[in-house]
């Protein structure tokens, strides 16, 4: 089965979303293929169509382009205010199955959604965090924060408060243009290498994350959970969800998106 494989081309600053789209195409089953279609190269030649966020996508561009009567599995990482509000509304009333992040994504979405939906962890490896907590020798010490730092809701300002508040330094990690503010609890380290990340978290002691709206579910939490680093979260993180009612459901997410693939192009 050939899958046409749409998501925004990645960029200097690296997210959740892209991670997780990373992890998806490192675990494809063998007897699948992922057929890459860009924004302005999306292509007919496949069974159905995997769309990740497509801002850079048109509904016009889709309507041309896309084999119109192949099946569509669409991914939500988010709210989904960003992009063609005519793609999104089709994608909602004409996908076979829409997969949301957490219960709450899908109870807070706001918009319509036509379609069969599933809710399924975001897509992430939690091993090597896990090695890196058995590993890791000597104390722990110290809060960290890492996200992309390229929207408000992601509470940077509410982290410092927070670092001053307990008078705690904060390590911060993240590329984007919202950075921290130079203050004497907060160390602005900039982004890291995603492999890099195991190690860094198992050297702290604390996970610090305070998003302003709903963050449907952000794979750090859950890194830094099997990590064994203290949780100082909000009522805002879905992934806590996960964590406190379905951790198994965490390290199998990624079959889970495959096998709605299957079922979609009809091989399952």
């Amino acid at each position: 089965m050939r899958v046409g494989w749409l998501a925004d081309p990645e960029t200097e600053v690296v997210g959740g979303a892209e991670l997780c789209v990373r992890r998806l195409l490192e675990t494809k089953p063998d007897d699948l293929a992922v057929v890459p279609c860009p924004p302005g190269r999306i292509r007919r030649d496949v069974d159905c169509y995997a769309v990740h966020n497509c801002t850079r996508y048109t509904f016009r561009e889709f309507l041309a382009d896309a084999r119109p009567d192949a099946p569509i599995v669409k991914v939500v990482y988010e709210q989904w205010w960003k992009g063609d509000p005519a793609l999104r509304f089709f994608l909602l009333a004409a996908s076979r199955v829409a997969l949301f992040l957490s219960p709450t994504h899908l109870e807070t979405f706001p918009h319509r959604i036509e379609v069969p939906t599933m809710v399924t962890p975001t897509f992430v490896d939690l091993e090597p965090f896990r090695r890196a907590r058995r590993r890791h020798r000597g104390p722990r010490e110290g809060v960290m924060w890492i996200a992309q730092m390229t929207s408000a809701h992601k509470g940077v300002d509410d982290a410092v408060r927070w670092a001053e508040r307990n008078r705690t330094t904060v390590d911060f990690y993240g590329g984007g243009w919202m950075r921290p503010p130079a203050h004497r609890f907060v160390r602005d380290h900039g982004q890291i290498d995603p492999e890099a990340v195991p190690e860094t978290m198992a050297a702290h002691r604390g996970f610090l994350f305070l998003p302003t709206l709903l963050d449907t579910c952000s794979r750090t939490i859950l890194e830094a959970w099997a990590a064994g680093l203290e949780l100082h979260l909000n009522e805002h993180c879905g992934a806590l969800w996960w964590i406190e009612h379905s951790p198994e459901s965490i390290d199998t997410s990624h079959e889970t998106f495959w096998r709605a693939v299957r079922s979609a192009g009809g091989d399952g």
